[in-house]
């Protein structure tokens, strides 16, 4: 039996900033992991300028499947890269997944070149894809395609991996070459039982909390190590402390390797004596994402955390041999000047701590967008124009495009200048 052929595509807008290494496109990567068990011929495409890339690996290689991983700016050009496969390989089935995909399957089933859209977690959608690619993908459990007059068909069966471990290991040979990249990317969850407003990830409402054993993130992390020279890793859950014992459990099995790592987490699960025993199976920085220093705009985020209790805690990590970053959001929606200082105010109080003052960005999706269509106004025309976080794409009502680059650039120098004097 011949071996499906599966391109996996992500790519990213012009002009981005990208950091000094490149930050694995992890939805598209588990992706990879139930094709890889499934045995498929599988190319991985991902990153800038990958019109000509796509051109030449159509010519040598027709995909019997393509499946994109989409974001609020990156549909267009995957509709347009969708066109080219279409072209070149008329009878591969193109699917999108990914946050915008699954926030919006009729945007993305608006070009007549994709077929259908896989919402959510997709693995074992598209491992049942897999399983009838041959036959009749359009009858995969979950998925969503039009009917024939254009309205959208949702497939009844949606399907999640209950037990996280069943995922079969990443086949990040396709991802990462022999020690051309410092850095490794892990997930350690899936799910989350906060409600911030800013978050656009709004399929995930009633989804389970499920985690990876901590012997699977040991597993993970020493292939990296072995195979790849990979020294550091970032665990990309956005609140990698929510569970304390199971952040012990991985300590407890990373702690003896080589390598170091940091995380996301929220203030009000974390503790000093937790972070002393992450310092010592390696851990470097956390990243708080506390986005405002006013009680009121912490509701309009929705992230509620206790700004007293954080100014205590960050200017303490120090003891353990952590470094914390403290993120903010400046221009949120309903955000004023003196709410701006207020907030800049605060970030400067905190001590031992790297400050990063970030423009709010009410993405699609989210209920901070909603929050902002009805008050303010966005600078952008599309969101095709959303290339690098650090961009300014809206202002609260009664702000001016001068006088929030003017208090950001303020910002960005006090905080400067405190991180230089620590």
């Amino acid at each position: 039996m011949t071996r499906p052929r599966i391109l996996l595509l992500d790519p990213i807008p012009r002009g981005s900033l990208q950091p000094p290494f490149p930050v694995l496109p992890l939805g598209l990567a588990c992706i990879a992991s139930v094709a890889n068990a499934a045995d498929a011929d599988i190319r991985v495409l991902w990153g800038q300028n990958l019109q000509q890339t796509l051109e030449r690996t159509l010519r040598e290689w027709q995909p019997d499947c393509a499946g994109f991983q989409t974001f609020i700016n990156t549909m267009t050009l995957c509709h347009g890269f969708a066109r080219t496969i279409r072209s070149v390989a008329p009878n591969c089935f193109i699917v999108f997944g990914g946050v915008e995909a699954s926030n919006n399957p009729n945007h993305a089933l608006s070009e007549p070149a994709v077929d259908a859209v896989i919402t959510g977690e997709g693995e074992m959608q598209f491992k049942l894809l897999l399983e009838q690619l041959a036959l009749d993908p359009f009858g995969t459990p979950g998925l969503v395609h039009r009917n024939p007059e254009g309205g959208l068909i949702f497939n009844q069966g949606k399907c999640l991996f209950e037990n996280l471990d069943d995922l079969p290991d990443v086949p990040y040979r396709l991802f990462y070459g022999n020690g051309s990249v410092p850095v490794g990317h892990l997930l350690t969850h899936r799910g989350c039982p906060f409600h911030c407003s800013h978050c656009p990830l709004k399929f995930r409402a009633g989804v389970p909390i499920r985690s990876h054993s901590a012997k699977r993130v040991g597993h993970t992390i020493r292939a990296l190590y072995k195979d790849h020279a990979i020294q550091h890793i970032e665990f990309f859950d956005e609140n990698f402390t929510m569970d304390a014992e199971h952040v012990r459990e991985i300590c407890s099995e990373i702690g003896s390797l080589p390598v170091t790592f940091s995380c996301t987490a929220r203030i009000s699960q974390v503790s000093i004596e937790l972070c002393r025993e992450m310092a010592a199976a390696g851990c470097t920085r956390i990243i708080f994402g506390l986005g405002t220093g006013i009680p009121r705009l912490q509701k309009v985020l929705g992230t509620n955390e206790n700004l007293d209790h954080a100014r205590d805690l960050i200017s303490n990590l120090k003891s353990t041999g952590i470094f914390p970053e403290a993120v903010f959001s400046m221009g949120v929606p309903t955000e004023s000047l003196q709410d701006f200082r207020d907030t800049v105010r605060y970030a400067l109080s905190l001590r031992n701590c790297k400050i990063r003052f970030e423009p709010a960005a009410p993405l699609p999706g989210s209920q901070l967008f909603q929050t902002a269509q009805s008050g303010g106004r966005f600078l952008i025309r599309s969101w095709d124009e959303y290339i690098r976080p650090s961009q300014l794409v809206y202002l609260p009502a009664g702000w001016s495009r001068l006088s929030l680059y003017r208090e950001l650039y303020r910002a960005k120098l006090a905080a400067r200048l405190k991180s230089s004097s620590q």
